[in-house]
């Protein structure tokens, strides 16, 4: 696919795409947040900014539903990503603002991982010091979701731990550590914390450059609630609409982060490394 018809395709799907994690009435809240993002999609990055947040699927145009069947239909005839930066999204557990960004995009045609860093997976418990803790890596989360079911139904059903591992377990298999996937390349990292964007920045000085491909590290503070995480995932959304929208991401990504910052009144951290 050539770079015109690629942002072509893009284009038409951010026309489509808005800008933790529970069950119950948080559910229905991140639903009903959804449905309430306006409907505008980033225009250049040097016109008037609009909302961050764009139109629920259900309020396509004819005209925008046929440029997107066409897009789609194109990225599966020629195997290639509709989009073209590679995404990781990283927070602390890798279980609820990395992972509702992760759905958020992927559902959107996003080309996406996502990570946490911390030194294990942490799922609140019974109590604040009581954590329920599993490793990276190894243990599922159908099987984090089956042993919580198994503890105390009624209470993460209540908090939305249940909820929130039901929605993991239809993305991927496990939470993933970034700091073991050496092997992986991405164009942009966003990170959910300054803390996190501090260990993500350290991992990468300390890795051996190889190939010396340039990496954008980008930060959003996203407070580690369900609603807050869906809301930060919405602007994610905005901001790889952004890039996508560059011609020389490198050389615009100020007016990018600038453009961004003007349209959600969000402060946005940025640094760079190399591979």
């Amino acid at each position: 696919m050539s770079d015109a018809k690629r942002k072509e395709a893009a284009a038409a799907v951010a026309e489509s795409t808005a800008g933790g994690d529970d069950g119950g009435e948080n559910a229905a809240k991140r639903s009903k947040l959804m449905e309430e993002s306006a409907s505008q999609a980033p225009s250049p990055i040097s016109d008037a900014a609009p909302s961050p947040q764009a139109a629920s699927p259900s309020s396509l145009t004819a005209s925008s539903t046929t440029q997107l069947a066409s897009a789609q239909d194109e990225r599966a005839s020629d195997s290639e990503p509709l989009y073209r930066f590679r995404y990781a999204v990283v927070c602390s557990s890798n279980q609820n603002r990395s992972m509702e960004a992760h759905l958020f995009l992927k559902q959107r045609g996003f080309n996406v991982e996502s990570y946490g860093t911390g030194s294990c997976v942490k799922i609140p418990g019974p109590s604040i010091d009581r954590p329920n803790v599993f490793e990276f890596d190894s243990i599922s989360y159908d099987e984090m979701y089956k042993q919580l079911e198994a503890q105390n139904k009624a209470l993460y059903q209540q908090t939305g731990m249940l909820a929130m591992l039901d929605r993991n377990r239809k993305i991927k298999r496990n939470p993933e550590k970034f700091q073991r996937a050496t092997d992986k390349r991405f164009d942009i990292i966003l990170t959910c914390e300054t803390r996190i964007f501090d260990e993500v920045v350290r991992d990468l000085q300390q890795r051996d450059n190889t190939t010396g491909e340039l990496v954008h590290i980008c930060n959003l503070d996203i407070k580690d609630t369900h609603e807050c995480a869906t809301q930060g995932a919405l602007n994610f959304v905005h901001l790889a609409q952004l890039m996508e929208a560059t011609d020389d991401l490198d050389e615009e990504v100020e007016a990018v982060i600038a453009r961004f910052e003007d349209d959600t009144g969000e402060e946005l951290m940025h640094s760079v490394a190399f591979y």
